[in-house]
């Protein structure tokens, strides 16, 4: 019996998008969401580079709009992983 091979995308999909989506207003876990995704990225662009590019880009635009303070959306887009 085989089991079908896991996409990339459904795996970062699975990890982070709850956190990200559940963090939307808070810049601290929005910071540590971005340098992860960048993290990965660098580590294995082959594998991991356009996936964290797209889902860096939907948690920055929740993110975005659930941020309070225009510093905190500035500062989040200075570090966004894939910009």
């Amino acid at each position: 019996m085989r089991v079908p091979a896991l996409k990339t995308s459904d795996l970062i999909e699975d990890l982070f998008m709850p956190v990200a989506r559940d963090g939307a207003g808070l810049i601290e876990i929005q910071i540590r969401i971005q340098k992860s995704m960048a993290a990965l990225r660098d580590m294995a662009p082959e594998v991991f580079g356009e996936v964290m590019s797209e889902y860096a880009e939907l948690a920055f635009k929740r993110a975005s709009k659930m941020l309070t303070l225009e510093e905190e959306v500035e500062q989040l887009k200075t570090i966004k992983c894939g910009k």
